[in-house]
């Protein structure tokens, strides 16, 4: 995962960030382990919590999963003395590239 901070806008006490990051593409990570869960119910093995986060475990450490940047907005509110991240559509997409159109696709079923 790498990122860097395009700008800042501060104002009271909220701020606006456009950061870039680039991280592995998770659509390209839930396809592939959705490919690794069938294959193993294929082979007539009963689909555990524990096999499922195994797979998965091995594919996002996967070095050869291809990557994808996203440029987003985060906003960051000041409450009291501390500055706290405002959890959104744009920080989830931010963090998790690509999971986007895997949200869509599932939205549209």
């Amino acid at each position: 995962m790498e990122w860097t901070v395009e700008s800042i806008e501060v104002e009271d006490n909220q701020a606006t960030l456009i950061i870039e990051m680039t991280n592995k593409d998770f659509k390209t990570i839930l396809t592939e382990w959705m490919k690794k869960i069938v294959k193993e119910k294929e082979s007539q093995n009963i689909i555990t919590n524990e096999l499922a986060l195994q797979r998965l475990k091995e594919i996002v450490s996967d070095e050869s999963i291809q990557t994808k940047t996203v440029l987003k907005k985060v906003k960051i509110g000041k409450d009291e003395d501390s500055w706290k991240i405002t959890v959104d559509n744009d920080l989830r997409d931010l963090v998790f590239p690509g999971i986007d159109s895997v949200v869509s696709a599932i939205g549209e079923k």
